[in-house]
């Protein structure tokens, strides 16, 4: 039987695959905060990750929170093989973007 990625691990490489973890949820948990977020997409060529983080609408407050977030991502795991792009959806052609899967979509907003 071939071994996955994981079972090729050491107990080290397994803790620090597993900080890189915690640290990549609780960044994308807080970008679903976010209120101007429409979805957060991923793609990867097995050695590098691509985050792509699309708002609704251009909101400043927001991107400075998105930032906030990365820096504190990029501070619990040092130098990772992520890049984090933010873009707003009512200022690019979603057709530009590359391929991508999507993680997750925020909740509709409600109109009154």
């Amino acid at each position: 039987m071939a071994a996955t990625g994981v079972e090729q691990l050491s107990p080290v490489g397994t803790a620090v695959a597993a900080e890189w973890l915690q640290a990549l949820l609780r960044f994308l948990s807080a970008v679903w905060k976010i209120d101007s977020l429409d979805h957060v997409a991923y793609s990867s060529d097995n050695e590098h990750l691509d985050l792509w983080i699309l708002l609704r609408e251009d909101s400043i407050e927001d991107m400075e929170q998105i930032f906030l977030f990365q820096r504190a991502f990029r501070e619990s795991v040092g130098p990772a093989p992520v890049d984090i792009h933010v873009y707003a959806l009512n200022k690019i052609d979603p057709v530009t973007l590359p391929p991508a899967t999507t993680l997750f979509k925020s909740a509709p907003i409600a109109v009154a």
